[in-house]
């Protein structure tokens, strides 16, 4: 077990070592069982409808002698209301002394420990089974055939560890190359579901702990690592009495099966191309027609108990009285892909972590020329609910936004660039200021990390905190918190939400202006904000600035709310399309030119939109509104003279009023038409240079003292007043 040098483990380390080694010796050959069976999970920030597969079918098929022990939250109380009642044991989840390590990795430290507790009491479990509990059903009375010393249960005999992108990764990350190379060529066997005999489970449990005790730790904190070990103890003949079950044996793994052989009967029980049915399936959620058929068992199975705690498949159905049954909604989020293949695994995984259980994900390859098909196939046949699209031309971010809008269904919208990563609390985050917010805003955006490697160099994006940090949007009365409508219309917990009123800033519609926002991934749109931007009509050829365009065009119409946390992070690693390096006060983090190309084509592009539409944007903003907007643009429209060759944009939106003045004049009126024409011919350019002026001396101290006596006096006028007086 020397594949880490000894010298980087710690004295509690190496006296953990030390206990299990000695463990292990005194262990005899045989544990002559005291008790039954024993079926022991993990359900850690799980809903009970996220697992009702797992327990109901267990519910059905365990034997009288069998138990079930699933480790959960402490504060999950629903949960354990639920488990209780299908008499499952719950035992609270910790790491005990063990040190930091992946939650995936952690579980098999606390399964040893409760299995040791278990032993000095004299009760020695007959056969015992390791397992997931989000993706796994039981199809047939468990422990149909009786067990071996200890099984290793294997996938497609076809794919190996160097097939998968996944666990090549995983293993690389964990042990290096060389062992990548080794184990390259062999089957792919799964951690998610481990069975035995009481010795040989305690023999692998041991094992798994020993291997993750000699890594350091930010490999034992990575994702994957328990898969990595699992495969590594199998080859290197770690473990005693191994035996290797071959797939559909006893484990179904359908993870590299392909979804039409497959099917399921009547009650939910996944049958094989021979219309055979395996004593458990495992990974069934990766096939959305099988997904369907066994939620749907499932959730009629917990209909027909007395204790009900969820009602429908993994939507969050809320049965509220008088209101029937309310689904949180569904978040797209469109992960968008050029060449970026050496990140693509981390932007998936970042929303399979994610804690809000509604989500689909999709993701847009616009004609990529790196290794990224290679990668995007590995998806396809290990994710089946992650949908995949490839352009064959490429035709740059916005092209790549429309298409993954067109192809969702979600009420938000998220498009996540492939080199970043959402935090796991992110779409819970957002989504819940979206429901609490009085103000139905466009879009939310979070602040975000910016890290170099796997080093985070900065907490924050500058506009954004600047923005946050000077007291601009808050309101007193702005937001009510959807969990306090009821106990359960909002099951989720999060400790970031204790003060997010606190944390929310609003940005009012009719802003353009400077950039507040997170660049594209920090965003969280309403799915009507986004169409009335990237609906079915022609846009300019904007391949580039997409989310210049979409932030401030939703913006401009519809307004926004900044979350003062970090939730996302954003990657800097060379071949960013925007920032090259973390931010430095007074020095830009992207070429000026590039960034001042993005305004203008987004304002253009605007601007187009807005005329090209105006019988749309009239009947959905009113005239008023509309040429207000309009007003609003010509004033924030950027010209600089560093950037000479963007001058002959001054005219644009006049001679584009002009150019439909007739079409305008119809559905505003004349007098309207006439106003803003006036409007805009009679606003000032705003320069890009204006804040080289020495402002007024007494301006900022007037704006902070109006923003201080509206937080203290919660008093909104106040707060407006010294709104305008900090952004004059």
């Amino acid at each position: 077990m020397r594949y880490i040098i000894d010298e980087l483990a710690s004295e509690p380390i190496n006296k953990l070592r030390s206990d299990l080694v000695a463990f292990e010796q005194a262990l005899p050959d045989e544990l002559p069982p005291t008790r039954g069976d024993l079926v022991l999970g993990l359900a850690l920030g799980y809903e009970p409808q996220t697992i009702a597969p797992w327990v109901e079918s267990l519910q059905e098929m365990r034997r009288e002698n069998t138990e079930a022990v699933v480790f959960i939250d402490r504060d999950a109380t629903a949960l354990k209301r639920y488990l209780t009642s299908r008499s499952i044991t719950t035992c609270t989840f910790a790491q005990h002394d063990f040190p930091r390590a992946h939650v995936a990795m952690v579980r098999f430290f606390d399964f040893l420990h409760f299995l040791r507790k278990q032993l000095m009491e004299g009760k020695v479990y007959d056969q015992v089974l390791l397992t997931d509990v989000r993706d796994v059903i039981f199809q047939k009375q468990l422990f149909s055939n009786p067990c071996h010393g200890l099984e290793y249960h294997f996938e497609n005999s076809e794919i190996t560890i160097g097939d998968c992108a996944y666990n090549s990764k995983w293993i690389s990350n964990t042990f290096g190359s060389k062992i990548l190379e080794e184990l390259a060529s062999e089957n792919i066997s799964c951690a998610g579901t481990v069975c035995g005999r009481a010795r040989g489970i305690f023999d692998y449990l041991i094992h798994m702990q020993l291997a993750s005790l000699a890594l350091t730790e930010d490999k034992r904190m990575a994702h994957g690592v328990d898969q990595a070990i699992h495969n590594y103890l199998f080859y290197k003949g770690l473990c005693r009495t191994t035996k290797r079950m071959a797939n559909f044996d006893r484990v179904a793994a359908l993870h590299y099966v392909q979804g039409d052989s497959l099917d399921c009967d009547e009650k939910g029980r996944v049958l094989n191309e021979n219309g055979e049915i395996s004593e458990i399936a495992h990974q069934w959620d990766r096939h959305q027609r099988l997904r369907k058929k066994i939620e749907q068992v499932a959730f009629q199975r917990m209909n027909r108990s007395e204790t009900r705690t969820m009602h429908g498949p993994n939507t969050m159905n809320l049965n509220l009285p008088g209101a029937g049954k309310l689904k949180l909604p569904l978040v797209s989020v469109i992960i968008t892909n050029y060449n970026y293949a050496q990140f693509l695994l981390d932007a998936v995984a970042s929303v399979e972590a994610q804690t809000y259980p509604h989500i689909e994900c999709i993701i847009v390859d616009d004609a990529s020329t790196d290794e990224s098909g290679a990668v995007l196939d590995g998806i396809e046949r290990r994710e089946a609910a992650v949908k995949v699209i490839r352009h064959e031309t490429n035709g740059g971010q916005t092209a790549a936004f429309r298409t993954g809008l067109a192809a969702s269904c979600g009420e938000y919208v998220v498009f996540l660039d492939a080199d970043d990563l959402l935090l796991s609390t992110f779409v819970e985050t957002h989504v819940f200021v979206h429901l609490s917010v009085r103000i139905p805003v466009g879009f939310t955006s979070s602040d975000m990390l910016q890290t170099r490697g796997d080093r985070i160099v900065r907490a924050c994006w500058s506009h954004l905190s600047n923005y946050a940090a000077s007291g601009l949007g808050l309101r007193s009365n702005i937001f009510r918190r959807i969990d306090c409508c009821t106990a359960d219309l909002w099951p989720l917990k999060n400790t970031l939400l204790n003060d997010i009123e606190k944390r929310v800033h609003l940005v009012e519609s009719g802003a353009w202006g400077d950039w507040v926002y997170a660049p594209t991934s920090g965003n969280c749109f309403r799915r009507d904000a986004v169409e009335m931007f990237l609906g079915d009509e022609n846009l300019m050829n904007l391949k580039f600035h997409g989310d210049t365009y979409l932030n401030k065009g939703v913006c401009l119409v519809s307004g926004a709310v900044l979350i003062d946390i970090p939730l996302t992070i954003y990657r800097i690693h060379g071949g960013n399309g925007f920032s090259n390096h973390a931010e430095l006060f007074g020095v830009h983090a992207a070429d000026p030119e590039k960034a001042f190309k993005a305004e203008h084509y987004a304002w253009r592009a605007v601007v187009d939109r807005l005329i090209d539409n105006a019988d749309f944007f009239v009947r959905k903003m009113g005239v008023y509104r509309y040429t207000e907007a309009l007003v609003l643009m010509q004033k924030a429209c950027v010209v600089s003279p560093d950037f000479p060759q963007f001058k002959k944009l001054d005219l644009h939106l006049e001679n584009a009023l002009h150019s439909k003045a007739e079409t305008l004049t119809t559905l505003i009126g004349e007098d309207k038409f006439r106003f803003l024409v006036d409007g805009v011919r009679d606003a000032g350019l705003r320069r890009a240079d204006h804040k080289s002026f020495a402002p007024r001396p007494w301006l900022k101290p007037a704006a902070e003292l109006f923003l201080t006596m509206g937080r203290v006096l919660h008093a909104p006028f106040f707060s407006q007043i010294g709104s305008k007086l900090w952004s004059w």
